[in-house]
């Protein structure tokens, strides 16, 4: 993986990790993000074509995804601590063969929590292996697989 720079994957790891380490203060200060895929900030390429502008919603999402994924490894990696992982509703956007790659890679994540509207986007496998809630008149009530 190059970026049109021609950095590699481990440089722009690597500045990605320092531009988050140089504005921290100022986040703080601000009391929000002011860097990452969120801000525009970052282009995400498919075949050399900008996929804010030529992607489809689920290539956007999976790309977005992919680094989500990437900074959770990133931050169990530099804390020792895994942290949580919240994704909101996060399988509407993805077709089948989208959702299946995301239900594998979540299996390396320590820690999920996961919002849905549908329980059927979510395979049996991965329904068995979850602890499953919902909220029913203001309360979060144990759902059995």
């Amino acid at each position: 993986m190059h970026d049109n720079n021609g950095l590699t994957a481990e440089q722009l790891q690597t500045h990605f990790m320092a531009k988050l380490a140089s504005r921290r203060g100022r986040e703080i200060a601000a009391g929000n993000t002011l860097y990452g895929p969120h801000r525009d900030d970052l282009r995400f390429l498919a075949n050399g074509r900008d996929l804010r502008t030529y992607g489809s919603r689920g290539q956007q999402r999976t790309a977005a995804l992919s680094l989500k994924l990437a900074e959770v490894q990133a931050m169990t990696v530099a804390t020792g601590s895994a942290p949580l992982l919240l994704l909101d509703d996060v399988m509407s956007e993805l077709d089948a063969v989208r959702r299946s790659t995301l239900l594998t890679a979540l299996e390396g994540v320590p820690q999920a929590l996961l919002t849905t509207t549908d329980w059927d986007d979510f395979t049996p496998e991965f329904r068995a292996r979850a602890q499953l809630f919902t909220v029913a008149k203001g309360a979060i009530l144990p759902l059995s697989a």
